[in-house]
C-alpha cells in the first residue's frame, strides 16, 4: 500500500471511528490483517520493534487482564503513562 493510499485510508477510518462506526481495536486489527510483520511500535529505550500483529496481540492481552481483574464496561482506568511504545 502506498503512502497516499495509506493516507485516504487513515483518513476514513478515523472520521468512522469520530462517528462512532469503529473502535480503535478495530484499527488496530485493520492493520495487523494488512501489515502483520511490519513495525507499528519502537520501544524508545531499548529499541525493540513491535510489529502490528504483536501490538494487536498484546492488547487484547491486556484487555483480557483488565477483564480478569472486574474492570467493566464504563469503568474508569488511569494511567500515568511513563515508559510508553513510542509511535512510528
Amino acid at each position: 500500500m502506498r503512502n497516499a493510499e495509506m493516507d485516504k485510508e487513515c483518513i476514513e477510518r478515523n472520521d468512522e471511528m469520530q462517528k462512532g462506526k469503529n473502535k480503535m481495536f478495530d484499527w488496530l486489527d485493520h492493520w495487523a490483517k494488512v501489515k502483520p510483520d511490519d513495525i507499528a511500535l519502537i520501544e524508545y529505550n531499548t529499541d525493540q520493534k513491535i510489529t502490528w500483529k504483536d501490538f494487536a496481540t498484546k492488547t487484547k492481552a491486556f484487555a483480557a487482564k483488565l477483564l480478569s481483574m472486574g474492570i467493566e464496561k464504563g469503568d474508569i482506568v488511569a494511567t500515568t503513562l511513563v515508559l510508553l511504545k513510542e509511535p512510528r
